[in-house]
Formats: C-alpha cells, sequence, structure tokens
C-alpha cells in the first residue's frame, strides 16, 4: 500500500499546482502506479568536444523507493556497445560492454550518491513518487521550488507557474579519471504529456556545469510510457 505524502511534505499553494497538473486523472489512479518504464532515444557527450553518441534505451523508475534502471544501446561508428546505469538496494552502478565482453564498471559510495541523485531527478518523468514513496522529502525552496531529499542526497526541483516540473538543480559527483568530483548539475524537461492518468516529459536533458560554462552532454526524447501497477 501507498504512503500518504503528507508523511514528509509540507503543504504549500505550489504543491497544489504540481499535484493538479501531474495528476489530471487524479491523486487515486496515480497512488496505483508502483513504476514508470519509459522508452527513449537521444544522444550523450563524454566531453566538451567530443563527437555525440547516439542511443536508445528503456527506463523503468521505481514511485515507491528510490530505484531505477537505465538500459542503452550506443552505437560509435560501427562499434556496437550497451551501457546499463541503475541504482538498485541502496547502491549505484554502471556497466559498460562491447558485446558479451564487459568493459567498464563503476560502483562505490560516491557513485552511490551520484546515482540516488538521478533518481531523485526523474521526478518528471515518475510524477507518482511524489504520492507513493514514503522516505523522500519534499521542503518549500522559494515559490517556483521545493528541495527533493533522500538521507544526505539532495537536487532543487524547479516548477513554472502552472506547476510543470520544468528543471532540476544540484551537486553531484562526476567522475574525472580515478576522481569523484562534485560538479554543478542541473536539467531541463519540456513536451509534457498523458500517459494513463499522469503528465510525463517527452524531452530531457542534462549538464555539467564546468569551469569554461555548461556542458550540455545529455538530450532525450521520450517515445513510449508504460505505467505499472
Amino acid at each position: 500500500m501507498a504512503v500518504s505524502w503528507y508523511v514528509n511534505t509540507i503543504e504549500t499553494p505550489l504543491l497544489d499546482l504540481v499535484r493538479a497538473y501531474c495528476f489530471p486523472a487524479g491523486e487515486d489512479a496515480a497512488r496505483r502506479i508502483r513504476a514508470v518504464r519509459i522508452a527513449e532515444r537521444g544522444e550523450m557527450q563524454t566531453a566538451p568536444q567530443a563527437r555525440p553518441i547516439g542511443f536508445t534505451a528503456e527506463m523503468e523508475i521505481d514511485a515507491r523507493a528510490s530505484r531505477f534502471r537505465w538500459a542503452a544501446q550506443f552505437r560509435g561508428g560501427l562499434r556496437l556497445f550497451s551501457v546499463v546505469d541503475a541504482y538498485e538496494n541502496g547502491r549505484g552502478r554502471l556497466s559498460l560492454r562491447a558485446a558479451a565482453l564487459p568493459l567498464k564498471t563503476m560502483a562505490g559510495p560516491d557513485f552511490d550518491r551520484g546515482e540516488l541523485l538521478r533518481y531523485l531527478a526523474s521526478f518528471a518523468l515518475c510524477p507518482p513518487m511524489l504520492l507513493n514513496h514514503p522516505s523522500l522529502v519534499w521542503t518549500p525552496a522559494g515559490p517556483h521550488a521545493i528541495e527533493l531529499r533522500d538521507g544526505d542526497a539532495a537536487l532543487e526541483l524547479q516548477f513554472d507557474d502552472s506547476g510543470c516540473p520544468a528543471a532540476f538543480r544540484g551537486e553531484r559527483p562526476r567522475t574525472v579519471g580515478s576522481r569523484a568530483v562534485t560538479t554543478g548539475w542541473s536539467g531541463r524537461a519540456a513536451g509534457f504529456r498523458e500517459w494513463d492518468g499522469i503528465r510525463v516529459a517527452g524531452q530531457t536533458e542534462a549538464s555539467w556545469h564546468l569551469d569554461g560554462g555548461p556542458f550540455l552532454y545529455y538530450r532525450s526524447d521520450v517515445t513510449a510510457v508504460t505505467t505499472l501497477l
């Protein structure tokens, strides 16, 4: 059974707008959703000077616990490789494979926190987490902003006048060589559509804020949404 969002949320006029926007079919329908699965296509860059690499992916985001799994296929030139990026059972993990050969695996406490932040930033793709996730803490952070926290991981969600979750910003560990460097991180969402009674973003993007300025490294278009009950 889903736990009421009132446990960890301070009621504000902004949250009234957010709920009305995100759940056009009503909260009862959204409370039955345990997860959202999206299909997407897009491109990523590993560095500002790097060539963008196209991908297709499927992502499942849990609405009742901090958990996601993003499985993607990339094609760089003639080479096809796969990536699994996940936060499950309190641990983050990224694995890179070409054919059946493992190329790279990332894990550790800093990576755990970074992947938890990615989960929090996915609110625009899985708004039922507002109603159904009992350990998330939602705190007003301004007339159009809410701090979303799970444990020691927190970021700021930003909303437009209609209550649409348009952006996020925070500080996230970024892997630089063998080190994790805390770096400014932000993203935007647009093109919202209604799927099974909830509104989900149709386009997303994310940027690192480097010394030379923002680096837009991730862009995606959502091609399908499935709600899991």
